[in-house]
């Protein structure tokens, strides 16, 4: 499983809880750079969801038993890296970013962003064997606009739901 599900629900709490404390002193300044710099971490990792490859043992190519990657070596970079900078603008990606959700199980927020990604790691691979990450078409595009506007829709609920929840949390005095 990797410890990214575990990353992402610490750093919702960590980020859940400054919200908490922002609302006790809205203008104490380290408070709000302390929101900035949770709300900042957790979209990274928010943002890993949005890669397949995150996903598997397979995220830089197939690999055997042994876990030598025996076909697609650097896949991940070609993907994430190589296909995004080149390709996708972020303006092409916002009709496919839906609007912020309020997460009623942070658990199961988490597994269906995975298992959503999951489900695209054959994808990648096909797009990756077919040259479509160096010469993409238009169905290639709109598979990594959709990608990432995963990762960003995802974020966007943690965030939303981190703020309208923080007023749960008990703060000691």
């Amino acid at each position: 499983v990797g410890m990214l599900p575990y990353r992402i629900m610490e750093d919702f709490q960590k980020l859940r809880g400054a919200f908490a404390q922002y609302r006790k002193d809205p203008d104490d300044p380290s408070i709000q750079q302390e929101i900035l710099f949770y709300a900042g971490v957790l979209s990274h990792y928010a943002g890993d969801t949005a890669q397949p490859l995150h996903m598997t043992i397979h995220f830089n190519g197939w690999v055997n038993g042994q876990g030598e990657v025996i076909k697609a070596r650097g896949i991940h970079a070609r993907f994430e890296g190589e296909f995004v900078r080149d390709f996708i603008k972020q303006a092409d990606c916002r009709p496919h970013v839906t609007a912020p959700v309020l997460y009623d199980d942070m658990h199961e927020a988490i597994r269906q962003a995975f298992t959503t990604s999951f489900a695209e790691l054959e994808r990648v691979y096909h797009l990756d064997e077919s040259g479509q990450l160096k010469k993409p078409d238009k169905e290639a595009l709109t598979f990594g606009q959709q990608r990432l506007a995963h990762g960003s829709s995802f974020l966007a609920g943690l965030w939303y739901t981190a703020w309208m929840t923080s007023d749960r949390v008990e703060l000691p005095d």
